[in-house]
């Protein structure tokens, strides 16, 4: 289900670094952007069975697995959110893999508000635009076999 953009909308950013997690706090203080922040994955796998995101901002080294468990994770969920890897050491070979992989993109850490605004705004638009081609797809099906 696509939410309005007056709605809260859902990102789910697991970053080990509380430095980083209230940078992205103080950019999005004013926003009607909810974040749901973890160290880790695993603090959140009951959490993500149940929950419909639109955006994952996940760090490129985290302890318990690795950004591309996250991505694996997301490509799992009922909504399939965008998902957005962060990363210090942010080079062409981690963004080709990220894109290459189903990622939406990297982000240079540490955060400048501008790239981050852009970026999971462009992201969350991407997640919306695939539930709507699911949602359309879903009824174009159901018209086919009922006619």
């Amino acid at each position: 289900m696509c939410q309005d953009p007056v709605d809260a909308i859902q990102v789910l950013a697991i970053l080990p670094s509380e430095g980083d997690r209230q940078s992205l706090r103080e950019i999005f203080v004013h926003s009607n952007w909810r974040f749901q922040f973890a160290g880790t994955l695993n603090e959140l796998q009951e959490d993500l069975k149940s929950r419909q995101l639109g955006v994952v901002i996940t760090d490129s080294c985290l302890s318990d697995c690795g950004w591309k468990t996250v991505l694996e994770t997301a490509d799992r969920m009922e909504g399939q959110p965008s998902v957005i890897v962060s990363s210090r050491l942010a080079d062409d070979r981690l963004w080709a893999e990220v894109l290459n992989l189903g990622g939406f993109n990297v982000l240079v850490m540490p955060f400048e508000r501008a790239d981050v605004l852009r970026c999971v705004a462009l992201a969350w638009h991407a997640w919306q635009d695939r539930s709507k081609l699911k949602r359309f797809g879903s009824r174009q099906r159901t018209l086919h076999a009922s006619g």
